[in-house]
């Protein structure tokens, strides 16, 4: 039990990487009415590695369809999937210029950023926005 707190704790830390497959979380909480929730994008044991480059990710992607798996939990619950990401084709330029990870801007319905930094986070992904030229999605406008 103390293990699984433990590891609990450190998912949500920042740490060093050298491979493009692995466990990604939401550093921040996210509220859905009164529960404390992380969000994960966790590895596919059964999908092909993506390997430690843009070569190698690539590669995996033209030869395959990798899967990444989407997943909740609570801050000390085990993740639970709900969904999964594939990752079928290679971008082109523009493409890939156009994406912005905001995960204000872009949140899923329910939910809202959570915990004593999301105000500074909401200003953040604004200035951002808003040097960017980019709107809010529809869904994050109606709140």
């Amino acid at each position: 039990m103390e293990f699984q707190r433990r590891r609990a704790v450190l998912r949500n830390l920042p740490l060093p990487r050298r491979r493009f497959t692995g466990t990604y979380t939401s550093i921040m909480p996210f509220r859905a009415g009164g529960r404390r929730l992380f969000l994960a994008v966790l590895a596919d044991p059964e999908s092909p590695d993506l390997g430690r480059g843009l070569a190698e990710a690539g590669a995996a992607v033209a030869g395959d369809e990798p899967r990444l798996v989407l997943a909740v939990a609570s801050a000390v619950g085990r993740w639970r999937p709900f969904g999964e990401v594939r990752l079928d084709d290679e971008r082109g330029a523009a493409e890939d210029a156009a994406l912005a990870f905001d995960p204000i801007g872009n949140v899923p319905p329910g939910l809202r950023l959570a915990g004593p930094l999301a105000r500074l986070r909401d200003d953040s992904y604004r200035g951002s926005r808003r040097a960017r030229g980019a709107g809010l999605s529809r869904a994050a406008r109606r709140g």
